[in-house]
């Protein structure tokens, strides 16, 4: 009889572990759903020049990626369906800007400030389609690692994409991917894509915000210009060569703060706000942005919170 009860006894302990065991199980797996079910981006930016956005002129006729008949075919819109369906559905909210001043005068204070402030700090990506608008190179390395460190700063959180150049230009490609990969950041080529099928060409149509269609030869003086620009396959296939190259590298560390060696003790301490703008020194209250030059030229940013 006692043989019985424990054996009986044993049998409801094995039930109780057993269902324990269950129950941790499906626990496991519902916070794994949930952790996969969780959007990656629920903000990004997408800066460049005309390819990402154009605004109206005689010679153009919607606000978005110059040569796409339509908003939705641009790189940037098409990105934005692939990164929705990435994240099962759910869509991160998207906003384009031109930064082409910034292209021409990347050495500008000022136009390093107007990129920040088009950034709020909540960014999980953004993006740098650029280059096509380079037209002086002495310091462009330089520049552009001065401005993905702001970028950074201003948003901590964000991965940082860099791309070549729709128009083949070496000079301006070395320059590009030796500065991502110094800031670590994702680094998208664009080798061979531009060929006379991905431009748009004078013969092209495009749909404007007007509802009318437009050919691209109404432009007048401007029409070739605007005809050298990327058609919608030309728009696909950056958009999927970006989107490879941030679902490749979304698990790395690419977009954490680099990890700079000791070059040198600090010679040199600047604060900035927000928006990019030099002050006298750090706010006795508020968030400002500390950059340290070492002996060496080199320096980094990090945020700085007083209260």
């Amino acid at each position: 009889m006692k043989s019985l009860k424990k054996t009986s006894s044993q049998g409801r302990k094995r039930g109780k572990i057993l269902l324990m065991v269950v129950v941790l199980a499906c626990m496991c797996c519902v916070a794994q759903v949930r952790a996969e079910g969780e959007p990656r981006i629920h903000r990004w930016v997408s800066l460049g020049n005309s390819f990402t956005v154009h605004p109206i002129t005689n010679f153009w006729w919607g606000a978005w990626g110059m040569a796409a008949t339509d908003r939705e075919s641009d790189f940037s819109h098409v990105l934005q369906r692939k990164i929705t369906e990435w994240q099962g559905g759910w869509e991160p909210r998207m906003v384009c800007y031109n930064m082409s001043g910034w292209e021409l005068y990347h050495g500008s204070e000022q136009q390093r400030e107007y990129i920040l402030k088009r950034l709020d700090g909540t960014e999980e990506l953004v993006l740098l389609r650029i280059g096509e608008c380079v037209m002086k190179y002495d310091n462009y390395q330089q520049d552009l690692e001065v401005l993905i460190d702001d970028i950074r700063a201003k948003s901590p959180n964000a991965r940082i994409v860099v791309s070549g150049c729709f128009w083949p230009n070496s000079q301006r490609e070395m320059a590009q991917e030796a500065a991502a990969k110094s800031r670590q950041c994702i680094w998208c080529p664009f080798t061979g894509m531009c060929n006379s099928e991905t431009l748009a060409g004078l013969n092209y149509r495009v749909m404007g915000d007007d509802g009318a269609w437009h050919g691209l030869v109404e432009g007048g003086a401007s029409a070739q210009s605007v005809a050298n620009h990327a058609n919608n396959l030309g728009h696909m296939l950056m958009a999927e060569a970006l989107f490879d190259s941030i679902q490749a590298n979304w698990g790395t560390n690419s977009a954490i703060l680099p990890q700079w060696a000791d070059k040198g003790k600090v010679v040199r301490v600047e604060y900035f706000d927000l928006s990019g703008r030099r002050l006298e020194q750090a706010p006795a209250v508020g968030i400002s942005i500390c950059r340290e030059y070492r002996e060496d030229g080199s320096y980094t940013s990090r945020k700085v919170v007083n209260r």
